[in-house]
């Protein structure tokens, strides 16, 4: 049996619509029709600037909700007709870090969309272990699409940033994880203030329920901000990848408090931060990558009891054949969740 599949052969060339047989799983791993296929800004970077630990040629695509629709020797977890999302991060289970439980961070890792093949595609194969069920009468397929990494993305985020109660949270960059980051931030009864420099995602930004924003071409951030937080936010999110941004974040956060960089695939570049400021004011800089598989458990089992608005945070539904169009809307500020169903 054939399917329609988008590869990415070369950076800055279209992705190709192209035949393929369906994959067959092995030991251990389940063939997934696919329901839904996110779009995301990892995609859109992978297509114009090439990575180079992908495997190439491949097929992108790692926010991936569907079926079961074949089970593997071995696999007996899940079961024909169940169905699923997929976490994207492979890992081996056996490193040092996979036994530490940072299975996101495994120094043999696989990226679903990035080594081996991904969602946009009619089926995927994936091991057993990195499908997680979930209901699909309380939660639409398309919707479920995000969570791997439009909602996992920004939660790892948050777990590296220990919001607490009453924070303020400067939000750098609203898209779609910076958005998703204003619903976490409620939930931890903190207060989500956006930080960006285009007015349409500022707008976003405030109808999506932000305490504050901010427009990052003023003058003097810190002023703008003490309306929010006098002596600086207790903790910065980033988003851009800009090291500009980055090196910036650690004079609008507070003594003691945290700076979490996330920023975006192909960051490059060296981030500047005055020594002084880093030590007496007792900083945290800290990295955020890829969400843990119990991590994408917990976010699923939230949105299945409606903890999350998701239906906000898609704004375009597209087919396969115009995956090359749906990869250029992400250039236009107000583009937040592209879909691709069937």
């Amino acid at each position: 049996m054939q399917q329609d599949v988008a590869v990415f052969h070369q950076a800055n060339q279209p992705l190709r619509l192209e035949l393929q047989p369906v994959p067959e799983p092995g030991e251990g791993e389940v063939l997934v029709r696919i329901l839904a296929s996110g779009v995301c800004d990892t995609d859109y970077r992978f297509s114009t600037l090439g990575i180079p630990w992908m495997q190439e040629p491949i097929i992108l695509g790692h926010q991936i909700a569907g079926v079961v629709e074949k089970v593997g020797s071995g696999a007996t977890a899940v079961e024909k007709g169940d169905h699923v999302i997929v976490h994207f991060v492979v890992s081996c289970g056996q490193c040092p870090l996979c036994q530490k439980g940072q299975d996101h961070l495994c120094l043999n890792w696989k990226g679903v969309g990035a080594h081996i093949p991904g969602g946009f595609a009619q089926y995927v194969v994936v091991p057993e272990r990195n499908v997680i069920p979930y209901s699909v009468t309380q939660l639409p397929p398309e919707q479920a699409s995000l969570i791997p990494c439009g909602l996992g993305t920004p939660y790892r985020a948050v777990k590296q940033a220990n919001i607490q109660s009453g924070d303020v949270v400067l939000i750098q960059r609203a898209w779609v994880w910076g958005l998703a980051t204003i619903q976490m931030c409620h939930q931890l009864g903190a207060r989500a203030v956006v930080l960006d420099d285009d007015d349409r995602r500022l707008a976003l930004a405030r109808e999506q329920g932000a305490d504050g924003t901010i427009d990052a071409r003023s003058e003097d951030l810190r002023e703008v901000l003490a309306s929010h937080a006098p002596i600086g936010a207790d903790v910065v999110i980033d988003f851009t990848g800009d090291p500009q941004w980055v090196s910036r974040a650690a004079t609008l956060v507070r003594r003691g408090g945290r700076v979490v960089v996330v920023g975006r695939a192909g960051c490059f570049g060296e981030v500047n931060v005055d020594i002084l400021n880093l030590m007496f004011g007792e900083l945290v800089l800290t990295g955020a990558c890829l969400a843990r598989r119990d991590e994408v458990e917990e976010l699923t089992r939230m949105a299945v009891e409606g903890q999350f608005q998701l239906a906000p945070l898609l704004t375009h539904r597209i087919q396969l054949i115009e995956i090359n169009d749906g990869l250029a809307m992400l250039e236009q500020p107000e583009t937040l969740g592209v879909v691709i169903v069937p």
